[in-house]
Formats: C-alpha cells, structure tokens, sequence
C-alpha cells in the first residue's frame, strides 16, 4: 500500500501574529539600530490596526503570504502598520479600529529593506517590493541632493496589498457582506 504524500496547508497571517523560529531568534538579538523613525509623507497611506484582526482580515481574503505587501508587525503593542498606495485613506473613515496616520506623523519601521527583519516594535511581516536602482543614474553617497529626506518614507515603496482587500476582509470579520465602501445603499 502506498503512502499518500501530504502537502502541508499553505501558511497564514494569523500564523504571524506571535514571532517563532528564525524571525524570533532575530528580533531577540535585535538592537537600537534595528529601526527607524521615519516621516509619512504623500506618497503612502499608512494604517495601524490590531495586530490579530488584520491578520484574520488577510486570512479571510485569502491574501497570500509572501512578500511585497509592505506589512509591519510591532509586537510590543500587537498593532498591524500597512503602508498602501496613497488615495485609500476615505475607505477607513468608518472602519473601527483603524486609523490612517495623516502626512508629518511618525512611523517606527525596520531600518533596512532587504537584510534586517527589524525589532520587536517594528518588524517586517511581508516585506516590500525593492526598489529598481540605475547604477548609471543613482547619485553617490557625495552627490546627494540636498532635497533628499532620509527621514522620510518616501525610500519605501508602498507595498502591493490592496486596501479594499484588506477592508473587505474586516467586513468579512465583523459580520458584513460588504465593505462599508461597497455596499449600496
């Protein structure tokens, strides 16, 4: 008799909402240098929500686990840090429990894009796609502009997550049929 092979179950983002293996050991040995303070700027709208609840949220749109999301995990207050495409921020005016953070206000995110998975209050769930360089054109540490913010978000691309996925998958949670932005009236 032969054995059946079992394909394990595809992960999911609640599996996320407590750090575990790899991603624990690295946030444990995780220093100052780990994040960074950084200004939200035009370019993006960031939203915070409870940690389980956009990870449920995700889960129930069948959001598939990989990166290029741009999702961030501060586990020392279980919040959820999306940054998304700026323009969405009307669709979260009703939403309970999430707010967007408006241009000026600070966001802690991990300090690095493609090595560091960032710290306990700032770290990479599903990171974002990475910016295409032009070593041809890309001016040298020197040769900065001045008008370049180092502070700013502006260096991270927003993420390919769709806010009225997520916002639907928060329907879905609180018993709707749909979103709040959808639903006719």
């Amino acid at each position: 008799m032969a054995k059946s092979r079992k394909t394990p179950p595809p992960p999911t983002w609640a599996a996320l909402a407590e750090p575990t293996g790899e991603l624990l050991g690295a946030l444990n040995h995780s220093s100052t240098w780990s994040t960074r303070l950084r200004r939200v700027t035009r370019q993006h709208d960031v939203l915070v929500l409870p940690l389980e609840r956009g990870l449920a949220a995700l889960d129930a749109q069948q959001v598939p686990v990989e990166h290029g999301y741009s999702l961030i995990a501060d586990y020392t207050s279980g919040k959820l840090i999306a940054l998304v495409e700026r323009g969405w921020a009307n669709l979260w005016k009703d939403v309970d429990g999430v707010r967007v953070l408006p241009v000026g206000s600070w966001v802690l995110v991990p300090a690095d894009l493609t090595t560091s998975p960032g710290s306990w209050a700032a770290a990479w769930l599903s990171r974002p796609p990475l910016p295409s360089i032009n070593l041809a054109t890309e001016a040298g540490v020197d040769e900065c502009p001045v008008e370049r913010d180092p502070e700013s978000l502006a260096e991270v691309p927003a993420g390919r997550l769709a806010p009225q996925a997520l916002c639907d998958g928060l329907a879905v949670l609180d018993g709707w049929k749909a979103s709040p932005a959808g639903a006719s009236s």
